[in-house]
């Protein structure tokens, strides 16, 4: 597909249907979505652990790549 002359705008356009229907056909409004998932204590404390590293990581000198060049 990618050797296609058109496969960037035909793979797009495939995502974009995609997303259409994930929106418009459920009847569900984010509410009832969100009241059925479950998460359990180990993955939302992983997660948190996960997210503070994150942000902690950002805060940290990056060195200049290309200071030798």
């Amino acid at each position: 597909i990618a050797k296609w002359t058109y496969s960037g705008w035909l793979c797009m356009w495939i995502v974009l249907f995609i997303a259409c229907l994930i929106i418009w056909i459920p009847k569900r409004n984010a509410a009832e979505i969100a009241s059925m998932i479950r998460i359990s204590k180990p993955v939302a404390i992983a997660t948190a652990v996960i997210f503070v590293w994150c942000v902690l990581s950002l805060s940290g000198v990056s060195t200049y790549i290309y200071l030798g060049f």
